[in-house]
């Protein structure tokens, strides 16, 4: 298990890949360009609208994907024309999510091993008491994204 990162520590190749991730699933979900964090969202800004996947298999993953109203607005206006598209900001934020997820177990886990899953609403008190083992925050419209990674025994600390 890796140590605890913080948003700052670019340098780590956990953290690359994670990016990377997130920004190749959010330009093929919606064509919105990933930036990279700057100082200000770097620091604790607003994220109000937050959601969950909890992975279960032979390597459990939490995976926290918070970030400002606006994007997910703008997600779910690109998706405006779509009848099967989010319509709302946390339909759309969820299902960035779900994608997300669904990537990162295809490229990353082993699938056969992976429980179905469904994104949650969470917020922080949901989060496991140790810190994140991997920390991404960057931006989007100017607006700050956070995707946060627990992995191993986290689900025994996990609140439902």
């Amino acid at each position: 298990m890796s140590p605890s990162l913080s948003p700052v520590q670019y340098s780590s190749p956990q953290i690359t890949v994670t990016q990377k991730l997130t920004g190749r699933v959010l330009d093929e979900f919606v064509g919105l360009p990933l930036c990279e964090a700057t100082p200000r969202s770097r620091t604790a800004r607003q994220m109000p609208m937050e959601f969950r996947v909890r992975l279960f298999g032979s390597e459990p993953v939490l995976i926290v994907m918070r970030s400002h109203p606006a994007v997910a607005e703008k997600i779910a206006e690109r998706f405006h024309s779509d009848q099967a598209a989010p319509t709302t900001a946390e339909e759309a934020l969820a299902e960035w999510l779900n994608r997300y997820s669904t990537h990162f177990i295809n490229d990353y886990l082993p699938s056969d091993s992976i429980l179905p899953f469904e994104p949650e609403s969470s917020h922080p008190g949901l989060w496991p008491t140790r810190p994140s083992d991997v920390c991404v925050a960057a931006e989007v419209l100017d607006q700050p994204v956070e995707v946060r990674f627990w992995l191993g025994a986290w689900n025994s600390h996990v609140a439902v």
